[in-house]
C-alpha cells in the first residue's frame, strides 16, 4: 500500500468546515510573498500548512493539528478550485516578478518558507479532506 502524504497545520480556531476563501476572493493579502511576511490582523487568500507535523505544532503554538493529504489537493488543483505554492513555485514568480523590489526579496521568503516547511493554499478546502491528527 503506498504510504499517504500530509500536509499539517496547527490551529486552534478550527472547529470545523471548510478552510480558506475562495478562488476570486477579496482579501488584503493577495501574493504568497506578501502572505509570508504578513501581520496577523490581515486577511489572505492564502492558508499556511507545513510539511512537518512538528513545525505546524510549534507554528501556531497548537494542541490542535490538522491535516491534508496531498493527493487530495492535487485533485482539487486539478479541478481548477485551488492553488498550491511551494517554496520552488513561489519563488519563481519572485524572480520573475516586474519589481526589482520583490526580485530581490525572493531569497528571504525562501529562507522563511524553508525553515518552516511552508506550503501555501490559495482556495478553500472542504471540510471533507481535512481531519484532525491523533
Amino acid at each position: 500500500m503506498e504510504k499517504t502524504t500530509y500536509l499539517f497545520r496547527g490551529d486552534n480556531n478550527y472547529t470545523g468546515g471548510p478552510i480558506g476563501r475562495p478562488l476570486g476572493s477579496l482579501a488584503d493579502i493577495s501574493t504568497p510573498w506578501e502572505h509570508v511576511r504578513k501581520e496577523s490582523s490581515q486577511t489572505s487568500l492564502f492558508t499556511s500548512f507545513t510539511s512537518r507535523r512538528r513545525n505546524a505544532e510549534k507554528f501556531a503554538k497548537s494542541s490542535q493539528i490538522i491535516k491534508v493529504s496531498v493527493s487530495d489537493l492535487n485533485i482539487l488543483q486539478q479541478q481548477g478550485l485551488l492553488k498550491i505554492y511551494d517554496l520552488e513555485e513561489v519563488v519563481s514568480l519572485m524572480q520573475n516578478h516586474p519589481q526589482k523590489r520583490v526580485q530581490r526579496d525572493a531569497k528571504n521568503v525562501q529562507q522563511i518558507l524553508r525553515k518552516k516547511g511552508e506550503i501555501l493554499i490559495e482556495g478553500q478546502l472542504p471540510a471533507s479532506i481535512i481531519s484532525q491528527c491523533e
